[in-house]
């Protein structure tokens, strides 16, 4: 037999499920082929404390507060890495031009390492951590997760870094999104098969 609320294999002296606690009189399924189940979401039923007693849905101007900080944090570091080799420019002043040749060829690679690659390894290392979430998402007590709850892979938090390509060329509406569907998720999101949890 299995409860009809979660699924969950019973006997028939039991009087609640082990489970999800549901009272069985009367609501047992005896079809052994197949357990009933009336939770259609991917997440574990209300019942599972480490989830929904403990966190909600990310909404969109929470995300959008943390986007702030993130973006602020790599400005930073930005400026920086210019300061650096302004600095170091500065220091080459009046010196052959093969030093300024080589000193351009650096600041493009420098350039397209920060405007590329850097980003890309800041929400995938630290989306895919023990924190599950980068510094703006982890001051506002928030982490990325898949649809179970679970740390997302590195593999995964690169396809839903690349994902927000298609959520900008939308105009934005894949990042609107996140204010309307059921469970908070954008565009992206929905791609990579994630969802943003914040806790209470």
């Amino acid at each position: 037999m299995y409860c009809n609320q979660c699924g969950k294999e019973i006997t028939d002296t039991d009087r609640f499920c082990n489970a999800c606690g549901a009272a069985l009189s009367g609501s047992a399924s005896t079809d052994v082929s197949r357990p009933i189940s009336n939770n259609n979401s991917p997440l574990p039923p209300a019942s599972n404390k480490s989830l929904s007693d403990d966190f909600v849905y990310g909404g969109f101007w929470w995300r959008f507060l943390a986007y702030l900080i993130d973006a602020i944090i790599l400005s930073i570091g930005y400026w920086l890495v210019a300061l650096v080799f302004g600095f170091n420019g500065w220091l080459f002043w009046g010196a052959d031009y093969k030093y300024w040749a080589a000193a351009g060829v650096t600041i493009v690679v420098i350039y397209t390492v920060l405007t590329f690659i850097a980003p890309w390894l800041y929400y995938a290392l630290m989306e895919s951590s023990k924190f599950q979430g980068t510094i703006g998402k982890w001051a506002l007590k928030m982490r990325v997760a898949d649809e179970e709850g679970k740390q997302i892979t590195f593999a995964r938090a690169t396809g839903r870094y690349f994902a927000k390509i298609l959520s900008s060329l939308t105009l934005g509406i894949g990042y609107i999104m996140v204010a309307f569907t059921e469970r908070k998720q954008g565009l992206h999101d929905i791609l990579a098969r994630t969802i943003i949890l914040k806790s209470k």
